[in-house]
């Protein structure tokens, strides 16, 4: 059975790109799952395009449908595919399906709404299981149109959310304009995050953004459950990629147990620290603060008169070969500031920890 969508595209493509859409083969949906972080349950499912052996990934398929001038007509069809694969697994929760932009702002329309009601329908799924996941949201020129569409898929029931935020076309006027109730962290970000204090300070400040937009963020590409521990810590409400669960035509509805573990642990995730860049430009000689030295003959007078002729000198200079103390101060200091550094992150991803668990 096709969709109403399906055959909304198929009927305006010319006989030829319906030929050149069968000749890509056959197709069929996988579905990886979406946790969430705070109760550690399956929340939904990403439906993801497959194609046959040599065109097995959906670039490679898409690339070939290009070629042969059919890639909206394969868009359509694997939306198709996917949701038709969803109802016959039986799956619960959310569904995510990925469209361009373009596709957004046609499915937003008074028929095209109607059309996805209809496939829907068809499947018996629901409309608030649907959560169109905007793609290519980089090539969104009609932003006025875009905002339209999102209203009417809202009106049916449908959710938003966008993907990859973070690469390169990522815009955040669109999700300011939009508010998407889940934005997808680019998997750049994500992957080696514990490695990686630079991903740490910019999942950071995506938060900071989802909090005001009012977005749930989830973060893709988790494979190592050391950056699972880490987002988790980070406050990230979802997290998606291997570590959870592979794609499958029949996927896992459960969290993997070592998995399940990471996200239940008592421990705090250590972030790693920020490494600031180097700058040729700053050099030593730019940073010294000339003043005189004091050494332990100095009388207190002599020291207050030193400090009342220069208000901008330091608190203390201690030269080390007259004060045998200076270096162990010094290194007294540096573990201080080590440990208090430590310490404010473990308090910080307890208090984020504390306050995931009050929402749920």
């Amino acid at each position: 059975m096709r969709t109403a969508i399906a055959k909304h595209a198929l009927s305006d493509a010319s006989a030829a790109k319906r030929e050149s859409l069968s000749a890509l083969g056959e197709l069929h949906g996988v579905f990886q799952p979406i946790i969430a972080v705070a109760k550690g349950e399956i929340i939904a499912y990403e439906g993801l395009i497959r194609g046959p052996t040599n065109l097995h990934l959906p670039a490679a398929l898409f690339a070939a449908a290009a070629a042969r001038g059919c890639s909206d007509e394969l868009e359509y069809r694997a939306s198709e595919v996917i949701v038709r694969g969803f109802a016959a697994a039986e799956l619960s929760g959310l569904l995510f399906v990925n469209f361009s932009a373009q596709a957004v702002i046609h499915l937003g329309s008074k028929s095209g709404c109607e059309q996805l009601l209809q496939i829907l329908e068809d499947c018996e799924i629901p409309a608030r299981k649907l959560v169109i996941e905007i793609t290519e949201h980089e090539r969104v020129v009609d932003h006025a149109g875009m905002v339209a569409a999102v209203r009417r898929l809202r009106g049916i029931g449908a959710g938003l959310a966008l993907d990859d935020f973070g690469d390169g076309g990522s815009s955040l006027r669109l999700w300011a304009e939009i508010e998407p109730e889940f934005v997808k962290i680019d998997r750049y970000f994500c992957h080696d995050i514990h490695n990686d204090g630079r991903k740490v300070q910019t999942v950071k400040a995506m938060l900071r953004l989802a909090e005001n937009f009012g977005s749930r963020i989830v973060a893709e590409g988790i494979e190592q459950h050391a950056d699972l521990r880490v987002v988790r810590d980070l406050g990230v409400d979802c997290v998606q990629g291997y570590a959870l669960g592979h794609p499958s035509r029949v996927p896992a509805e459960a969290v993997p147990a070592a998995a399940r573990a990471v996200l239940d642990a008592p421990d705090i995730a250590v972030f790693p620290q920020l490494r600031r860049a180097y700058s040729p430009s700053v050099t030593a000689a730019r940073l010294v603060n000339p003043a005189p030295p004091v050494s332990k003959a100095m009388n207190n007078q002599k020291l207050l008169e030193i400090f009342q002729a220069d208000e901008d000198l330091p608190p203390l200079r201690c030269s080390m070969r007259d004060c045998p103390l200076a270096s162990s101060i010094g290194a007294v200091f540096w573990s201080a500031s080590r440990c208090l550094t430590t310490l404010k992150s473990m308090v910080e991803s307890l208090a984020r920890r504390s306050w995931k668990a009050t929402r749920c």
